[in-house]
């Protein structure tokens, strides 16, 4: 259950005292121990142009409506009665709560650094001591008494967990089971810790919440419809938000947030795969079932857990869950670049792509890419299953647009076709003039014929290929014949003018047009895809040659 899994996390990691997390400070004040004013200072690096403050574990609390003061880590308003352009009442109003929670913690604590910030904020309000220049009451500020920062004292700490939770409490209804850890608690009615770092929704999110009829069950109002303690509500939510700020546990494509975990702490890291993986990883990963290194595979039986997300105005979407092992994930892993092998442009061997770059192949800028292109692609790399036809569809569609086929469409495509017993996995790893397809063979005569143009030509406006691939790729029979006719015109000229490439250009163009008895009026889907292969193959095929003849010539000079 995801909730859980979320909460196993977060007591795994280093644990923040309850009712606090990471939040930005802007602005420290300094006092002696007797609370005299010191000096204001920026929190972090307050020369940078890109201030930022700077991150701290501290007090925190969901204000959403009311007012509700958040110890020793408020904005200028609470802490110090500086209006943010509301009137001076309101401001008054709302520090006056600061100074009631703030005398309440002295009372329970007797911290003398509490003390301390009382004088000084007696005498603040009438003094009106001049704070640094620069000072912005929207921004959060604190005190540091001594070098000490109060919020970070142990006994400040317990009193601020039990005065938010209290406030949750009064919210509780009579106790329930926690749909988390299955214990008879008050199930808190709101819960205390809002989700960050997903795109495309408010700021600050909500895992759990029914604000309105439509989203309530069985009477169950806001998030009592998933009753939920307080400790496993706070547990869940700095669990995600933890995963959701740690570049090592989560990714985005566009407004899609991808977050992965194992329950005990792993080598295994899952991303090091998605943006731009290492070939020399992907080989270990293919040849682990074949050299028995030691937790390849189907062994390690750790448990793997990832989450797809969205945000949907103030509440998270789950697009998708997965409960599995390491050794599985790897398994799947293994198969997902396996099915992906194909030469590389240059015609050498290519290992494959990662996510989102077989997402963003689909389509003409990578913000346009649907979330359901790299949810699919996702979910098929770490749990198997068959891939959507649709994807085919949209790379044909972009090789068309595009007038050429890309690497990674290239390595795509093949998945496909194999997905969809179009293929053998063995089968148009490189160049194979024995296909038995027309299809295939129909992208190589127009990769061919384009070279031929090329070579009697050079470098045109718009090629063979910029012309008529789109129509080439869906109707052979409607253009072929012209092109083929062109094609002789050009091959005169290079007769005359390029003897060896005429005739090396001419054995090839025969060798093609052997495995072509006549040309398909049209090519479904499927043919359209092995069509861009055909096409790719021959390029690469050509490129690679092109090397190799560069090479022979450069050594054969040497040698002279």
């Amino acid at each position: 259950m995801l909730l859980e899994k979320l909460t196993e996390f977060s007591a795994r990691i280093e644990q923040t005292p309850s009712m606090y997390k990471k939040k930005m400070i802007h602005w420290v004040i300094d006092l002696d121990q007797n609370g005299r004013y010191l000096n204001t200072i920026k929190a972090g690096d307050g020369e940078s142009k890109k201030w930022k403050g700077q991150e701290f574990i501290a007090p925190d609390l969901v204000r959403t409506r009311g007012i509700k003061p958040i110890l020793l880590a408020d904005n200028g308003e609470y802490t110090l009665a500086i209006s943010r352009g509301g009137s001076e009442d309101q401001a008054l109003e709302r520090h006056s709560t600061y100074l009631t929670a703030l005398e309440a913690c002295y009372a329970a604590t007797q911290e003398p650094s509490l003390t301390a910030i009382l004088n000084f904020l007696k005498s603040y309000l009438q003094e009106r001591i001049e704070l640094h220049a620069e000072f912005d009451p929207l921004r959060n500020v604190t005190f540091r008494v001594n070098g000490q920062f109060p919020f970070e004292l142990p006994s400040v700490q317990r009193w601020w967990a039990g005065h938010a939770t209290e406030k949750k409490d009064a919210k509780a209804e009579t106790e329930q089971e926690c749909l988390v850890c299955g214990q008879q608690r008050p199930a808190l009615k709101g819960h205390p810790i809002q989700i960050k770092g997903i795109r495309g929704g408010q700021a600050t999110l909500y895992m759990v919440s029914a604000n309105a009829p439509a989203f309530t069950s069985y009477g169950l109002e806001s998030s009592l419809i998933a009753p939920t303690c307080q400790a496993c509500a706070e547990g869940y939510a700095k669990g995600l938000n933890e995963l959701l700020s740690d570049s090592k546990h989560h990714f985005h494509i566009n407004n899609l947030a991808y977050c992965f975990w194992t329950r005990e702490p792993h080598v295994f890291s899952i991303l090091d795969f998605f943006d731009n993986p290492d070939p020399l990883m992907i080989k270990e990963l293919l040849k682990a079932p074949l050299t028995g290194k030691s937790g390849h595979l189907q062994t390690d039986g750790t448990p793997f857990y990832a989450l797809a997300l969205s945000a949907s105005g103030a509440r998270v979407v789950v697009r998708d869950w997965l409960e599995t092992t390491v050794g599985e994930v790897k398994n799947h892993l293994a198969n997902f670049f396996r099915l992906q092998q194909l030469v590389n442009r240059e015609g050498q061997p290519g290992y494959g792509f990662g996510i989102f770059r077989l997402s963003a192949s689909l389509y003409r800028e990578a913000k346009d890419i649907s979330p359901n292109v790299p949810r699919a692609l996702l979910s098929y790399a770490l749990k198997g299953g068959v891939l959507p036809k649709s994807l085919l569809y949209l790379a044909v569609q972009r090789n068309r647009a595009e007038k050429q086929v890309s690497e990674p469409r290239a390595a795509l495509i093949r998945m496909l076709l194999i997905q969809h017993n179009i293929l053998k996995e063995d089968q148009l790893i490189m160049l194979d003039i024995t296909h038995r397809d027309r299809a295939y063979h129909c992208g190589r005569l127009l990769c061919v014929l384009e070279s031929i143009q090329y070579q009697a030509l050079g470098s045109v406006g718009s090629s063979i290929t910029d012309r008529y691939f789109g129509t080439a790729s869906s109707a052979p029979a409607s253009v072929f014949g012209t092109l083929l006719r062109n094609a002789q015109a050009h091959l005169g000229k290079l007769r005359k003018t390029k003897e060896g490439a005429h005739y090396a250009l001419q054995d090839k163009l025969s060798e093609v047009l052997s495995q072509l008895e006549s040309f398909p009026k049209t090519l479904s889907l499927e043919q359209q895809a092995l069509f861009s292969l055909g096409y790719y193959h021959q390029k690469a095929a050509d490129r690679k040659a092109m090397e190799e003849r560069k090479v022979a010539k450069a050594e054969k000079g040497a040698e002279a």
